[in-house]
């Protein structure tokens, strides 16, 4: 099964986000903009998982949450990858914490080669994803308004858990489930 480890993003903080993503539709540009309720920030993309997996990375996840407290974070900034000139992902930075988001991510990281899992293909690179860019139409309207963004979410949130998921794609998108959550501290 396709799994990944992910924070859960407070409803207040996808309400700001889905503000920011609806003044960046203003572009025009084809983006296949991510749905607010499927938000989340990504600490570790597993990829295809076997059902025995599962477990292992259940344990992973309640030993890294032994060692890691309750910290807050923020969301501040708008950007592209590679980058604005040539987007094909648009995101959300994130400010405050974020040190500690970052520890925390490394050491699932550690763990997961200890159990022998999938190695992670790219570096850590903090930021929830608003949208994919699918062709060039308006891309240069798109790299405007992300460089002449100031946005900043007034919120932040308390991150007091990480949770295991399930993709599964479809049609309409992919559809998240929750297989495991774990406390923090």
């Amino acid at each position: 099964m396709r799994c990944f480890i992910a924070l859960e993003i407070p409803q207040s903080i996808k309400d700001s986000l889905q503000s920011l993503q609806e003044t960046l539709k203003a572009s025009q540009a084809d983006v296949r903009w991510v749905k607010p309720e499927s938000m989340h920030l990504t600490l570790r993309f597993l990829g295809n998982i076997e059902d025995t997996q599962v477990e292992q990375v259940k344990s992973l996840l309640d030993a890294v949450a032994q060692d890691h407290s309750v910290f807050t974070l923020g969301v501040k900034g708008v950007g592209a990858f590679p980058d604005t000139q040539s987007p094909k992902v648009v995101w959300a930075g994130l400010d405050k914490g974020k040190d500690k988001l970052i520890q925390l991510t490394k050491a699932l990281c550690s763990h997961s080669k200890a159990q022998d899992l999938p190695p992670e293909d790219n570096p850590f690179s903090p930021h929830i994803t608003l949208g994919r860019v699918r062709s060039r139409k308006f891309r240069q309207m798109l790299t405007n308004a992300l460089e002449s963004s100031a946005w900043n979410c007034p919120d932040s949130w308390q991150v007091d858990s990480i949770k295991l998921y399930r993709s599964e794609l479809t049609q309409e998108g992919p559809v998240y489930s929750v297989l495991h959550t774990v406390a923090l501290g």
